[in-house]
């Protein structure tokens, strides 16, 4: 594992038992088969141009509203790229790992990867559902929704109660 920031290398390592912290994210891609990079949306084009893989490596990200293609700059031939999005808040970083096993995680990318990536679901106790190209926009706003437009939606029932006169 790598990161800007050295506690949370620390914390990843608490959490994932054998991990082992590296000076960099080239580091790691040059040691690993299978990359998940995990930074924030913006971050991830820039990360990609920077991420070289080779043959018979893999780069996934975690994002819910970005497709896997955000990553085609790190491809090479013979690599493959992907997304896994769990979808659980990580606000809590204990419990949104204590919510993963029973959550969805939406994957897209590649074929063969997209099938690896279904049985690291099912690894964690996940349902895995698979995307179709171009399918991304419509899953994020569909997240979003069932997130803060619910809570937005019983807010407003609430709201109208109260006019009419109701606690």
């Amino acid at each position: 594992v790598s990161s800007r920031d050295a506690a949370r290398c620390e914390r990843f390592r608490e959490v994932v038992p054998g991990v082992r912290i590296v000076g960099s994210p080239a580091a790691v891609a040059d040691e690993a088969d299978l990359v998940f990079v995990t930074v924030p949306d913006d971050a991830l084009p820039d990360v990609a141009v920077q991420l070289r893989l080779y043959a018979g490596q893999a780069a996934v990200h975690t994002s819910g509203a970005l497709a896997a293609e955000v990553l085609a700059p790190a491809r090479a031939a013979g690599t493959a790229i992907g997304s896994f999005h769990p979808l659980v808040a990580f606000a809590d970083l204990d419990a949104g790992l204590a919510a993963l096993p029973g959550s969805t995680v939406a994957l897209e990318g590649d074929d063969e990867l997209v099938a690896l990536l279904a049985e690291l679901a099912e690894a964690i106790g996940a349902q895995p559902v698979r995307l179709p190209p171009g399918g991304k926009q419509a899953y994020h706003a569909a997240a979003v929704l069932a997130a803060g437009g619910f809570v937005g939606l019983l807010s407003a029932i609430a709201e109208a109660a109260r006019g009419a006169g109701l606690d």
